[in-house]
Protein backbone atom coordinates (compact mmCIF):
# COMPACT_ATOMS: atom_id res chain seq x y z
CA UNK A 1 0.00 0.00 0.00
CA UNK A 2 1.19 3.55 -0.70
CA UNK A 3 0.02 6.60 1.25
CA UNK A 4 1.57 9.99 1.95
CA UNK A 5 1.55 9.97 5.74
CA UNK A 6 1.43 9.33 8.80
CA UNK A 7 -0.40 6.98 11.15
CA UNK A 8 -1.29 4.28 8.65
CA UNK A 9 -5.05 4.23 9.24
CA UNK A 10 -5.93 3.43 5.62
CA UNK A 11 -3.47 0.54 5.71
CA UNK A 12 -4.76 -0.60 9.10
CA UNK A 13 -8.41 -0.74 8.00
CA UNK A 14 -7.57 -2.28 4.62
CA UNK A 15 -5.60 -5.00 6.42
CA UNK A 16 -8.70 -5.72 8.51
CA UNK A 17 -10.85 -5.98 5.36
CA UNK A 18 -8.47 -8.34 3.54
CA UNK A 19 -7.56 -10.24 6.71
CA UNK A 20 -3.79 -10.03 6.39
CA UNK A 21 -0.82 -7.92 7.34
CA UNK A 22 0.21 -5.31 4.79
CA UNK A 23 3.33 -3.32 4.05
CA UNK A 24 2.75 0.38 3.57
CA UNK A 25 5.13 2.93 2.05
CA UNK A 26 4.90 6.52 3.32
CA UNK A 27 6.71 9.82 2.95
CA UNK A 28 6.81 9.83 6.78
CA UNK A 29 5.15 7.56 9.32
CA UNK A 30 4.34 7.37 13.02
CA UNK A 31 6.76 4.67 14.11
CA UNK A 32 5.92 4.88 17.83
CA UNK A 33 5.13 1.62 19.59
CA UNK A 34 1.84 3.14 20.72
CA UNK A 35 0.61 3.52 17.14
CA UNK A 36 -1.98 0.74 16.83
CA UNK A 37 -1.83 0.95 13.03
CA UNK A 38 1.67 -0.50 12.83
CA UNK A 39 1.24 -3.30 15.37
CA UNK A 40 0.14 -5.88 12.79
CA UNK A 41 1.41 -4.09 9.68
CA UNK A 42 4.72 -2.78 8.40
CA UNK A 43 5.07 0.95 7.80
CA UNK A 44 8.06 2.01 5.70
CA UNK A 45 8.84 5.75 5.79
CA UNK A 46 10.94 7.27 3.00
CA UNK A 47 11.91 10.76 4.23
CA UNK A 48 12.60 10.01 7.87
CA UNK A 49 15.61 8.86 9.89
CA UNK A 50 15.20 5.54 11.66
CA UNK A 51 15.67 7.18 15.07
CA UNK A 52 13.08 9.90 14.34
CA UNK A 53 9.91 7.97 15.23
CA UNK A 54 7.63 11.05 14.95
CA UNK A 55 9.31 12.46 11.80
CA UNK A 56 10.05 15.67 13.69
CA UNK A 57 13.30 16.22 11.77
CA UNK A 58 11.80 15.52 8.35
CA UNK A 59 11.68 18.71 6.29
CA UNK A 60 9.03 17.24 4.01
CA UNK A 61 6.81 16.47 7.01
CA UNK A 62 7.27 20.03 8.29
CA UNK A 63 5.43 21.26 5.17
CA UNK A 64 3.06 18.33 4.66
CA UNK A 65 0.07 20.43 3.56
CA UNK A 66 2.17 22.10 0.83
CA UNK A 67 3.35 18.67 -0.38
CA UNK A 68 -0.24 17.34 -0.39
CA UNK A 69 -1.42 20.33 -2.38
CA UNK A 70 1.39 19.83 -4.89
CA UNK A 71 0.48 16.16 -5.32
CA UNK A 72 -3.25 16.75 -5.78
CA UNK A 73 -5.31 15.09 -8.50
CA UNK A 74 -6.84 16.91 -11.48
CA UNK A 75 -10.30 16.14 -10.02
CA UNK A 76 -11.82 16.79 -6.59
CA UNK A 77 -11.01 14.53 -3.66
CA UNK A 78 -12.55 11.04 -3.86
CA UNK A 79 -15.20 10.85 -1.15
CA UNK A 80 -16.70 7.40 -1.69
CA UNK A 81 -17.76 4.69 -4.15
CA UNK A 82 -21.36 4.42 -5.26
CA UNK A 83 -23.26 1.12 -5.53
CA UNK A 84 -21.76 0.53 -9.01
CA UNK A 85 -18.22 1.17 -7.67
CA UNK A 86 -17.86 4.53 -9.40
CA UNK A 87 -15.78 7.13 -7.62
CA UNK A 88 -17.76 10.10 -6.37
CA UNK A 89 -15.60 13.16 -5.81
CA UNK A 90 -15.86 16.47 -4.06
CA UNK A 91 -16.35 19.38 -6.46
CA UNK A 92 -13.22 20.74 -8.09
CA UNK A 93 -11.53 23.40 -6.03
CA UNK A 94 -8.71 25.86 -6.56
CA UNK A 95 -6.08 23.11 -6.66
CA UNK A 96 -7.86 21.70 -9.70
CA UNK A 97 -8.35 25.16 -11.17
CA UNK A 98 -4.57 25.60 -11.04
CA UNK A 99 -3.72 22.07 -12.15
CA UNK A 100 -2.02 23.25 -15.36
CA UNK A 101 0.45 25.14 -13.16
CA UNK A 102 1.23 21.90 -11.30
CA UNK A 103 2.10 20.23 -14.59
CA UNK A 104 4.59 23.04 -15.31
CA UNK A 105 6.01 22.86 -11.76
CA UNK A 106 6.31 19.07 -12.00
CA UNK A 107 8.18 19.41 -15.28
CA UNK A 108 10.56 21.85 -13.56
CA UNK A 109 11.17 19.34 -10.77
CA UNK A 110 11.87 16.60 -13.34
CA UNK A 111 14.22 18.93 -15.25
CA UNK A 112 16.06 19.75 -12.00
CA UNK A 113 16.50 16.06 -11.18
CA UNK A 114 17.76 15.30 -14.69
CA UNK A 115 20.19 18.25 -14.58
CA UNK A 116 21.43 17.27 -11.12
CA UNK A 117 22.10 13.67 -12.14
CA UNK A 118 23.85 14.79 -15.31
CA UNK A 119 25.99 17.28 -13.38
CA UNK A 120 26.95 14.71 -10.71
CA UNK A 121 28.04 12.18 -13.33
CA UNK A 122 27.81 8.45 -13.83
CA UNK A 123 26.48 6.50 -10.88
CA UNK A 124 24.76 9.51 -9.28
CA UNK A 125 21.48 8.80 -7.54
CA UNK A 126 18.76 10.92 -5.98
CA UNK A 127 18.48 9.59 -2.46
CA UNK A 128 15.66 10.37 -0.01
CA UNK A 129 18.03 12.23 2.35
CA UNK A 130 19.10 14.53 -0.52
CA UNK A 131 15.48 15.28 -1.40
CA UNK A 132 14.59 16.02 2.21
CA UNK A 133 17.70 18.19 2.73
CA UNK A 134 17.10 20.08 -0.49
CA UNK A 135 13.45 20.66 0.46
CA UNK A 136 14.80 21.79 3.83
CA UNK A 137 16.45 24.74 2.09
CA UNK A 138 12.94 26.08 1.48
CA UNK A 139 11.62 25.02 4.91
CA UNK A 140 14.50 26.73 6.70
CA UNK A 141 14.12 30.00 4.79
CA UNK A 142 17.10 29.66 2.44
CA UNK A 143 14.89 29.66 -0.68
CA UNK A 144 12.02 32.03 -1.35
CA UNK A 145 8.97 30.97 -3.34
CA UNK A 146 7.55 33.56 -5.70
CA UNK A 147 4.12 35.02 -4.94
CA UNK A 148 2.98 33.68 -8.33
CA UNK A 149 3.93 30.17 -7.19
CA UNK A 150 2.38 30.59 -3.74
CA UNK A 151 -0.95 31.69 -5.26
CA UNK A 152 -1.74 28.24 -6.71
CA UNK A 153 -1.59 26.12 -3.54
CA UNK A 154 -4.66 25.45 -1.38
CA UNK A 155 -5.60 23.19 1.51
CA UNK A 156 -8.82 21.37 0.64
CA UNK A 157 -9.44 18.19 2.64
CA UNK A 158 -13.12 17.42 1.95
CA UNK A 159 -13.35 15.07 4.96
CA UNK A 160 -11.77 17.20 7.65
CA UNK A 161 -11.95 20.74 6.34
CA UNK A 162 -15.13 21.50 4.42
CA UNK A 163 -13.86 24.62 2.65
CA UNK A 164 -10.49 25.49 1.26
CA UNK A 165 -7.84 27.94 2.31
CA UNK A 166 -4.64 29.27 0.81
CA UNK A 167 -1.55 27.59 2.11
CA UNK A 168 0.58 30.71 1.75
CA UNK A 169 -0.75 34.05 2.94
Amino acid sequence: MIDLWFNGRNQYYLSKVVGRCLTGFYFTANMARENECCKDNTLVPCFQATDDIWAERSNIMRRDIFVESFLTAPYGMIKYLDEKYNFLCAPDGSNQKFFAERIIINQGVCDFMRDYLELMGEGAKLMPWFTDCFFGQYVNGHLELSSQLKDVFYYDNAFVHRGESKIFD
